[in-house]
């Protein structure tokens, strides 16, 4: 499973970060900004920050940024170390215990769907063009999508449930017009993309060991997976932390071992320089939906998240975005010029 919300060359999943000629992003996490260099100095806590969710193949996954730390409540600590000691004394008085281990059945169902996100990814370099529904706060947009081996054009064709009038259609015009003129935009976004790509398959390579995976349920068509943060997992940079405070589930389309559903929540909260640059409360969620547009391509269709939190004591943070894709077809534009000529009349 790759998970990311982009799709470029290779196919996504986790949530794709926008293209610079995108007005909207699809799946974005948080980002906010703060600085702990004085922790890392005297070995504390390092202070993480939230990035946009990445994409790997076609899965999204919030990823942390460098520069930040987490820092758990006193409370939470509190219940880590009574649950660390309860742990200890059940493994003592039942040394087969494996209440830290996943199931090997359903680690053998991940490991085998995330290869084929993975060899999907590399292989499938088909585009495509779409309806894009992003609503967030304040904000209701439909987007025309398409897909070309040079990038992405999208044009707003509606906006808070109306059609845009002569000025706002000419002004898209005029913004696509510029990237698709504008080989340095062009090649930011290629970089980008890239970036995003990479870190969003050493992300999913990472699933296996970062969560202890049980199987919640079973049927002919899907294997639904629980997973928690693996308390033994020793993440290698930054953005991995995230892995430590979420839960939740994955349901796998038997049928090409494809990963059909990933939702997780933050199990605690998540404080942002020991909670005086702001903090993510427990209990957001995530919803990444992916389906079958055509046989044996699988595309994110519907991603939620919400996300709450404060930062500098009033302002809100946090993600609050519901975005559905629909009216997936093949994308017959070999360039950005000709995406750009299709999108001049899309309704």
């Amino acid at each position: 499973m790759t998970l990311s919300h982009r799709k470029t060359s290779s196919q996504k999943l986790f949530a794709s970060n926008p293209h610079p000629t995108q007005s909207m992003s699809n799946l974005r996490s948080i980002k906010t900004s703060v600085i702990s260099t004085e922790a890392q100095r005297s070995g504390e806590t390092p202070v993480l920050a939230l990035l946009p969710s990445t994409t790997l193949g076609a899965l999204p996954f919030p990823a942390f940024g460098k520069g930040w730390g987490i820092e758990q409540s006193s409370t939470a600590l509190l219940n880590k170390a009574c649950a660390l000691i309860l742990t200890a004394a059940a493994l003592l008085l039942t040394p087969n215990l494996h209440a830290q281990e996943s199931q090997p059945k359903a680690l053998q169902a991940l490991q085998t769907a995330v290869q084929s996100e993975l060899a999907a990814a590399k292989s499938d370099k088909t585009n495509w063009q779409y309806h894009d529904h992003d609503v967030t706060a304040g904000h209701n947009a439909l987007y025309q999508a398409i897909e070309t081996p040079h990038g992405e054009l999208r044009r707003l064709i509606e906006l808070n449930g109306h059609p845009l009038d002569d000025a706002a259609r000419k002004a898209e015009t005029d913004r696509i017009a510029q990237y698709v003129n504008d080989p340095s935009e062009q090649a930011k976004a290629h970089k980008a993309s890239a970036h995003d790509d990479a870190q969003a398959t050493e992300m999913t390579k990472m699933l296996p060991e970062a969560f202890i995976w049980t199987i919640a349920s079973e049927t002919p068509e899907f294997i639904t997976l629980s997973y928690r943060p693996n308390p033994k997992f020793d993440p290698p940079d930054m953005e991995a932390r995230v892995m430590s405070i979420m839960g939740g589930e994955m349901i796998i389309a038997r049928n090409g071992n494809r990963i059909r559903t990933l939702k997780g929540a933050l199990t605690q909260d998540v404080k942002f320089g020991w909670g005086i640059f702001g903090r993510l409360y427990a209990g957001g969620t995530f919803d990444i939906e992916r389906r079958e547009v055509s046989p044996g391509h699988w595309q994110i269709t519907e991603s939620n998240v919400h996300i709450g939190g404060h930062a500098l004591i009033f302002k809100t943070i946090g993600q609050q975005e519901d975005e559905s894709k629909t009216d997936w077809k093949p994308s017959t534009a070999k360039d950005l010029r000709e995406a750009e000529e299709q999108l001049h009349d899309a309704k």
